[in-house]
């Protein structure tokens, strides 16, 4: 199903120059601020799409805007065409914004200014956002996936928040993370059960578990690296949580008069 977007009306949106000097010096994300037209879809996809009845609505911190080296912005761009082509469809009605949580092993995000990818293997989001994703990883934390070994995403925020782990150093951070993707669905293959573990390629492009017989929430997976690029990465808390934090670094400004670091 197509979505009404003004992110997917453009695949590059960010200045070229930007994108290239920011991501050769190892700064792969822009942090945009709420008078950036794509802030306002992107917080409205999260909150409309935390579905969880058990789970209080959480209040969006930060988003940022991931800049994709060239390499995987060309193989997104070129599978996105092949896919619109074979099936006689527009390029942007082929393709979804859906979320990705994963683990996070360092500071990445804790504040607009922490903007610098970490190098360490096991920090999946820095190496999500550094060479977009590898099916060759998939289950490598989390051993059943029920469509089969793939690249999952969904339209539920708070479904991909069950898999968004801060771990080491950051396991007492009021932030979480998940990344927002583009992704090509194509022609998706609805299905309800887990027995469907293969795609009908020539008949479709993706899998869409559809909620109902095995699936409280929806999700959907594509079995290809090209066929999806990450886009945002969106910081969020607890409103409890984060205005303890916020006190507590505020009670520390005063203390000591000088502006904290995060």
């Amino acid at each position: 199903m197509a979505q009404n977007s003004v992110i997917l009306s453009d695949l590059a949106r960010t200045d070229a120059l930007l994108c290239l000097e920011m991501y050769v010096h190892g700064r792969a994300l822009h942090h945009i601020t709420k008078r950036d037209e794509d802030f306002k879809e992107v917080e409205q996809l999260f909150l409309a799409g935390w579905l969880h009845p058990n789970k209080p609505t959480p209040k969006v911190v930060s988003i940022f805007r991931l800049l994709s080296p060239s390499k995987s912005i060309g193989e997104y761009a070129a599978y996105r065409y092949a896919i619109a082509t074979k099936r006689g469809l527009k390029t942007n009605t082929v393709e979804r914004l859906l979320f990705h949580g994963t683990d996070r092993y360092c500071m990445l995000g804790e504040s607009k200014d922490s903007i610098v990818l970490c190098k360490r293997p096991e920090c999946s989001m820095c190496r999500i956002i550094a060479d977009s994703y590898d099916i060759t990883r998939a289950g490598t934390k989390n051993k059943f996936q029920r469509f089969g070994r793939g690249i999952y995403t969904t339209a539920c925020s708070s479904k991909a928040d069950d898999y968004a782990k801060n771990i080491s150093l950051n396991s007492g951070s009021v932030f979480r993370f998940t990344i927002l993707n583009r992704v090509v669905v194509g022609q998706e293959m609805n299905v309800h059960h887990h027995r469907h573990h293969k795609l009908h390629k020539d008949k479709y492009d993706s899998l869409h578990g559809v909620p109902g017989a095995e699936l409280n929430y929806e999700e959907t997976v594509v079995y290809t690296n090209s066929a999806i690029l990450p886009a945002y990465l969106v910081v969020y808390g607890d409103g409890q949580a984060l205005k303890k934090h916020q006190s507590f670094g505020n009670a520390l400004k005063s203390l000591f008069h000088v502006p904290l670091v995060a």
